[in-house]
């Protein structure tokens, strides 16, 4: 994976990829929409032990449950795994 920094936020997006706690999916989806994204990709850094996983995307089922319908209520295709890199490598 390459990261560009250019100085300025994106004008446009087809994807938001979010590594944040599912308490900040209103803002989140706020800036999905005002970039034109269709889908926003979380990832809880957590394995379903619960143990911290950087590759980690358990999210307990009521949470993720609750944060799918927030989404999708807003219009928004909503993915917790699996983990981005791994898909992006293949």
């Amino acid at each position: 994976m390459v990261v560009r920094h250019i100085g300025r936020s994106p004008e446009r997006a087809d994807l938001i990829y979010s590594y944040r706690p599912l308490s900040e999916l209103s803002g989140i989806i706020t800036t999905a929409k005002r970039l034109g994204a269709h889908t926003i990709w979380t990832q809880s850094g957590l394995s379903a032990a619960g143990v911290n996983d950087p590759k980690g995307c358990w999210v307990a089922e009521a949470e993720l449950r609750l944060a799918r319908n927030f989404v999708e209520s807003a219009g928004l295709r909503y993915i917790t795994g699996p983990y981005i890199g791994g898909v992006v490598q293949k």
